[in-house]
């Protein structure tokens, strides 16, 4: 948009030029345009972010006066975020930060040090862009695959702490650890697939208990105790073993968890008690899908 205000005057001509004052300048320096018109070098929509973590806070200078639909405001993260985040500019008031979707932001989507740029909707400040902000904004194909991870171990390992068969749930303080996996859903709604292999021998001839556990919560979200094919059979010998778990949980958040299986006693994972019969090939594995809904 084109100004022509200023005169620059030719003494020759006895043209007056327009006089530009200190004042005038000053006040330059200081205007924040309202979206209009391009002007100034400044980053006046730019500060350190100070506060907390979730709860941000800016000083623009100049001061902003109002919240202005669309204007953009960028700043430096300070610290990173461990939830949902609400940022207070100049003291106008307490405001969620949102993701385009409308959804707030989640742990980890502001990374210390990261260049965030924010802009008002109306209600919320919106996360336009920005490194270390996961938008999370696509859409997913309901019943699609958008996530997935693999634990698998082929060493041997020998189970010889109790997981009782007596009516209880299976505790997480009880039995040997053989899997464990971590993962960190994409979206709060999918569907968690949790997919477990293992490879055993046993010569007890009992029922042999495998427990499914989620993070450190005592109670086991599913459990089998399984015979060893051979047992009954009046041999002390035992044929390879092959347990299939399949457990289906609720995302619920974008927070990491833990899937972790523990067995009880009497059972060999991927050996026959003195040595690897598939020269190490027996592996036993845990496998997470996140299929969104």
């Amino acid at each position: 948009m084109g100004k022509t205000v200023f005169n620059a005057g030719d003494k020759s001509q006895g043209i007056k030029g327009t006089k530009v004052t200190a004042g005038y300048l000053n006040a330059v320096q200081s205007h924040r345009h309202d979206g209009l018109d391009q002007d100034g070098s400044c980053p006046l929509n730019f500060a350190v972010a100070a506060g907390t973590a979730n709860a941000l806070t800016l000083t623009l200078v100049p001061a902003l006066t109002a919240h202005v639909l669309g204007m953009p405001i960028s700043f430096k993260a300070s610290l990173a975020n461990t939830g949902a985040c609400t940022i207070n500019i100049n003291g106008l008031g307490v405001v969620p930060l949102v993701k385009r979707n409308g959804a707030a932001v989640v742990t980890g989507d502001i990374i210390v040090g990261g260049i965030i740029d924010i802009a008002y909707d109306g209600v919320n400040y919106q996360v336009v862009s920005g490194a270390g902000v996961l938008d999370h904004t696509h859409a997913y194909t309901i019943g699609s695959v958008i996530g997935y991870a693999r634990y698998c171990r082929n060493d041997m390992v020998t189970c010889s702490s109790a997981i009782p068969v007596d009516g209880t749930v299976p505790q997480v303080s009880e039995g040997t650890q053989v899997l464990a996996l971590t993962y960190t859903p994409k979206s709060a709604t999918s569907k968690i697939l949790i997919m477990i292999q293992i490879s055993f021998y046993s010569y007890a001839h009992t029922l042999i208990p495998f427990a499914l556990f989620k993070d450190s919560t005592p109670d086991a979200i599913q459990a089998h105790a399984v015979r060893d094919a051979d047992a009954g059979n009046g041999s002390n010998l035992s044929s390879a073993n092959i347990l299939n778990m399949r457990h289906e949980d609720n995302a619920g958040s974008t927070i990491a968890r833990t899937y972790s299986v523990r067995v009880g006693t009497g059972a060999y994972i991927n050996n026959n008690g003195t040595m690897q019969p598939m020269g190490g090939a027996e592996t036993s594995s845990i496998i997470i899908l996140e299929i969104a809904q």
